[in-house]
């Protein structure tokens, strides 16, 4: 990755030239470091240990865009809240899906999971993933975009966050275009945190020697 041009202004960075911001930090870990995102395939894994608490929770909240649906050990209070096809989970959500056209020309399978508009407010409050949706080349089976909607409030932490992540085929070759990101994160000893991203990749290119 080339920077071309990068301004900031405000409180971005602490003294030591690290993030003075969290939500910016993770989107930074998360997606603009590719070799750190399971957008590539075989990439090595981050070593959590010995990087902090940090580095733990930045390797479990890779997890939890990349993998929804499965528990994430560690992150308190919410571990087990991640688990939507459990047994005990489905009485909570609708699963459907649809067969679809994706960017015009590709045949893919939409699945949608979404919390039961009947629920009590007070049973929709203890969900954290409100919306999960796949879509899915029906090809290959490939995950062509994905969409993730969670909310949740404790005496701990607070955060309300919706991304969208969309892929697309390049000399066959799977690679992001496309990932917005909205989010509200409030957590203790820290002022609140809100963001907007809009990150848009084309015009790929094979490099030389690839």
């Amino acid at each position: 990755m080339e920077y071309l041009i990068k301004e900031d202004n405000g409180r971005v960075y602490k003294k030591n030239g690290k993030y003075q911001l969290y939500t910016v930090e993770m989107f930074d870990y998360i997606f603009m470091n590719a070799y750190n995102t399971d957008f590539v395939p075989h990439a090595p894994v981050p070593n959590a240990k010995g990087g902090g608490t940090n580095e733990s929770y930045k390797d479990k909240l890779k997890t939890l865009i990349f993998n929804p649906g499965r528990p994430i050990k560690g992150l308190p209070f919410i571990g087990n809240k991640t688990q939507i096809f459990t047994a005990n989970m489905r009485q909570y959500y609708d699963y459907t899906f649809y067969k679809a056209t994706y960017l015009d020309s590709i045949p893919v399978y939409r699945f949608k999971v979404a919390v039961k508009p009947d629920l009590s407010s007070w049973t929709k409050d203890g969900l954290m993933i409100k919306e999960l949706v796949t879509i899915f080349d029906q090809r290959n089976f490939e995950i062509l975009g994905r969409y993730v909607d969670m909310k949740y409030s404790n005496m701990l932490f607070d955060f309300d966050v919706q991304m969208n992540i969309e892929m697309s085929y390049f000399d066959e070759v799977k690679l992001p275009t496309k990932i917005t990101y909205q989010g509200n994160w409030d957590y203790p000893f820290k002022k609140e945190e809100r963001a907007s991203f809009l990150v848009v990749h084309k015009d790929y290119k094979l490099g030389k020697g690839k």
